[in-house]
């Protein structure tokens, strides 16, 4: 039995070598598929003389397998093309991954001959920073830092993207175009990470240009948070076809600050303002006309209690009243009782008609006030109407 379990064993191990192999083996074909695809291409872009796209193929095989010699191939086609810097820069990685070639001396004194060839070439950009002694990139980290700021970098002419960074305080970028023949400069101002807050954008159309104190930062949907200096910034959001959105802004330190936006069109707008401007006026004109009948009463009771103190101090006196004066008085006093009332109810009309008005509720504009006179002398009045 023991005999049986080792060459089981031994059995489920050889057919799991067997496996591995199959499976690498099928790698190593699809790769070399994929290679041989790529190379045949390369070649014959290389005899048609386009050189770019024969270094791009040779390209797509050094990443089907990584083999020195397609680094070679690279830099003759990029040379061919007139690009010397990717050249140069092809030729010495085909040095260092394969130093033992016999190629190796003959490509490092092709690599000496370019470089010279572009001493002349080259230009500077002057770079510096506030404050100093920021590290200096271009166009990728990846590359490595230049140095610190202040520095000069040598560059072939073109366009470049300068990046500047310093512990605690914002990276900061700003594109050089260097041109032939004139050294430029360029000058990048940091600002410490306290002193910088974030604005998170939400607009809700695509493609508006977005502008912060009348600089564009971009054009929506903005993914990205945008850094900014603590205080208040004026922000412009437009769109053609849309209403300007335009607001202050005021970013927190360390803190994100959510800037939604809302774009309405010219059409919306229009009807806004039209609905706006058709208020109804019959409930101001309701309520004026209360006040002013209030306003009446508040009159005939100065009159009723003016005679009311002469017929008052006639009494004190012993002297003769006249009838017509009592009348008089009496009629004052009922005047002014109706006026208040009439006023009173006019005015809490008004006031009723807006309120239904400001909330948005259905009327016909119209409103009834009736006075009917009381078996005492007095007067009810009754307000009615649809609101």
């Amino acid at each position: 039995m023991a005999w049986r379990e080792i060459l089981k064993h031994i059995c489920i191990r050889l057919i799991g070598v067997f496996c591995v192999l199959l499976l690498t083996s099928s790698i190593g074909v699809a790769q070399s598929t994929e290679y041989k695809a790529a190379t045949e291409k390369a070649r014959t872009a290389f005899k048609a003389g386009e050189f770019l796209q024969a270094a791009e193929h040779f390209r797509e095989a050094f990443e089907a397998e990584s083999r020195g010699t397609l680094l070679y191939n690279i830099g003759i086609c990029y040379e061919k093309a007139g690009q010397t810097a990717e050249a140069i820069t092809f030729y010495q990685r085909f040095v260092d991954a394969v130093p033992g070639s016999s190629k190796a001396p003959l490509v490092q004194r092709k690599i000496a001959t370019l470089r010279e060839q572009m001493g002349s070439q080259y230009q500077s950009i002057n770079v510096t920073t506030t404050p100093a002694g920021a590290d200096i990139y271009v166009d990728d980290r990846a590359r490595g830092s230049m140095g610190k700021s202040p520095i000069s970098v040598r560059l072939l002419p073109g366009t470049y993207t300068v990046i500047a960074d310093l512990k605690d305080h914002e990276s900061a970028e700003r594109q050089v175009v260097l041109e032939k023949g004139s050294n430029t400069s360029a000058t990048l101002s940091l600002m410490r990470s306290s002193e910088v807050g974030t604005l998170k954008f939400r607009v809700s159309e695509r493609d508006a240009d977005v502008m912060i104190d009348r600089k564009r930062v971009g054009r929506t949907p903005i993914k990205k948070p945008i850094r900014i200096g603590v205080g208040s910034h004026d922000v412009l959001v437009m769109k053609p076809g849309f209403v300007n959105w335009a607001r202050t802004v005021k970013a927190l330190p360390g803190q994100v600050v959510d800037v939604d936006v809302q774009l309405t069109t010219e059409e919306d707008q229009l009807q806004f303002e039209a609905s706006s401007s058709s208020g109804n006026l019959w409930p101001w004109i309701l309520t004026g006309t209360g006040v002013a009948v209030v306003a009446g009463g508040i009159t005939t009771g100065f009159m009723a209690k003016s005679l009311h103190d002469g017929v008052a101090d006639k009494h004190q006196k012993q002297e003769p009243i006249a009838a017509s004066d009592i009348d008089t008085g009496k009629n004052l006093v009922l005047i002014t009782n109706v006026l208040y009332g009439v006023g009173g109810a006019i005015i809490a009309g008004g006031v009723t008609w807006m309120v239904l008005d400001s909330m948005g509720i259905g009327r016909s504009e119209s409103l009834d006030t009736v006075v009917l006179p009381t078996a005492g002398g007095g007067a009810l009045v009754q307000v009615g109407g649809q609101f």
